[in-house]
């Protein structure tokens, strides 16, 4: 199993790994280590951050809209989750590759696949965003970079599973991927995130996606 880190933003430096091949299993590991990321926060570490994502990642485990989750360890202070690695690019990245407004001269053919393809993307996103919400968790950072699509298999998952939480049950965090904020939340620091936020973020996504 290849391992490897890498500190990213202000919130936690969990983050995935290379992917990695054991027989058939294919796998991507992320690691934390105790009290990084805590300095700015003040509330969580980046462990308990990590065991958090493991237990959310469990819960929608039968949804089919998020890699599975393989393992949880812990070697010496370090924590580590091992998890479903997907063939699969990001929504941004499969809207910079296939919108049909970057073409020169689109054709009707053009047209028609690029709107069955993001209607397909768009019908999924948000069912899979309803039956996260309907397992009682708020994403609270949902933006293009944490969409993978697989359009060859006709799947999409959600990913990056650090800045969601469970109302009543975890911290609520404050991360977001600006321009995919709502109003409510934009400028207002410390404001605590809601389903209703999610739900602005998905048609952000939309918008952008669409218009790309």
């Amino acid at each position: 199993l290849a391992l490897g880190t890498r500190l990213d933003g202000d919130v936690t430096p969990v983050n995935p790994c290379d992917l990695a091949h054991d027989g058939e299993a294919e796998a991507r590991a992320i690691v934390a280590a105790p009290l990084a990321g805590r300095a700015k926060k003040g509330i969580e570490d980046a462990v308990a951050i990590l065991k958090k994502e493991a237990r959310l990642l469990a819960l929608v485990g039968d949804l089919g809209v998020s890699p599975q989750l393989y393992d949880t360890f812990q070697d010496w202070e370090h924590v580590f989750i091992v998890q479903e690695y997907v063939e699969a690019i990001t929504l941004w990245t499969l809207s910079a590759q296939t919108m049909v407004l970057l073409n020169t001269r689109p054709t009707e053919a053009d047209y028609a696949a690029s709107y069955e393809l993001f209607r397909w993307v768009f019908v999924q996103l948000c069912d899979a965003v309803h039956a996260i919400h309907a397992k009682g968790i708020v994403l609270s950072d949902l933006s293009p970079h944490n969409v993978l699509v697989n359009t060859a298999q006709r799947r999409l998952w959600l990913i990056d599973y650090e800045a969601a939480f469970e109302p009543g049950v975890d911290v609520p965090t404050t991360l977001a991927t600006p321009g995919f904020v709502s109003p409510r939340r934009d400028g207002a620091r410390g404001t605590v995130p809601t389903r209703e936020d999610d739900w602005f973020a998905l048609a952000a996504i939309i918008g952008l996606a669409s218009t790309y």
